[in-house]
């Protein structure tokens, strides 16, 4: 980060800092806290659209130091969580049109497709143990051709 967070004195004790503005971003802001209990003095945290990054440290400059420098991390962490939860709704979304037979099965499981988005669609559509295996014939297409996918990855062709 260029420059530092700008610290203000909190009204409950301590420092916050509002980067990109209190009534603009409330839910994007930096805190130090002085602790009354345990070996170290300070707690520090850096929130951004519901992604948090904390530890606690000996003085209040290494809080501020070390809130500085997770500030670009929980953004970029926050930054990632929303990508995933936008490729989850796009996923979900064509969960349903698979359901209605609309795209191709192997539109989930392609050599390129990570393991762990297979995972998460198989997850998503097989029935659980102890509820009737009713899936529509598209969804069992998709997990004839999840199910291939992953016997190919393990036979290592």
């Amino acid at each position: 980060m260029k420059t530092r967070l700008p610290w203000q004195p909190h009204p409950e004790g301590g420092w916050i800092a509002y980067p990109e503005g209190w009534k603009e971003q409330p839910k994007r802001f930096a805190r130090i806290q002085p602790r009354h209990t345990g070996g170290l003095a300070y707690s520090w945290s850096v929130h951004y659209d519901g992604q948090a990054i904390s530890d606690v440290v000996d003085d209040k400059q290494h809080a501020s130091n070390a809130a500085n420098e997770a500030w670009p991390r929980v953004i970029e962490m926050a930054r990632k969580a929303a990508a995933r939860a936008e490729w989850e709704r796009h996923t979900l979304e064509m969960i349903e049109k698979a359901k209605r037979g609309e795209i191709d099965p192997h539109y989930f499981a392609n050599k390129a497709a990570e393991y762990e988005n297979m995972m998460w669609v198989m997850d998503r559509i097989k029935p659980r143990p102890g509820m009737a295996n009713t899936l529509s014939v598209g969804l069992q297409r998709v997990v004839d051709a999840l199910s291939a996918e992953f016997h190919r990855r393990r036979l290592g062709n």
